[in-house]
């Protein structure tokens, strides 16, 4: 899995908007930002939540549902979105796979208002 950061992204700009909007959180999160051409284990990821958990998990999911329009850095900016929330965020038995103290409150927030705009907003 390469990171996404790169010279050669597919969309520098999208890429840009991404770090600049994460602010002190792009060191946590630009490593999980990689690309991957099946969404599947992100949509499982995302159904093994409590949804109570986090609010932006609707937001995550109707991201997810336009996958095959986006290009390879759109691609790791949600991968990188998903994953940031889900593995630091109470799964529906309990456990927690990340370390993150306030995922699934304002970060995961920031997290995922910054992959929308990212994402969604054309250069």
């Amino acid at each position: 899995m390469a990171a996404v950061i790169s010279e050669t992204s597919s969309n520098p700009v999208a890429l840009e908007r991404f770090r600049r909007d994460l602010g002190e959180l792009w060191n946590d999160v630009a490593p999980l930002c990689h690309s991957t051409e099946d969404p599947a284990e992100l949509v499982a990821a995302l159904h093994a939540q409590d949804g109570t958990v986090h609010r932006a998990l609707p937001d995550l999911e109707a991201l997810l549902a336009g996958w095959r329009h986006y290009d390879t850095t759109s691609r790791a900016i949600l991968t990188g979105a998903v994953t940031y929330v889900t593995e630091t965020t109470p799964t529906r038995d309990g456990a927690v796979a990340g370390a993150g103290e306030t995922v699934g409150g304002h970060d995961g927030e920031v997290v995922v208002d910054a992959a929308i705009r990212a994402i969604l907003r054309r250069r």
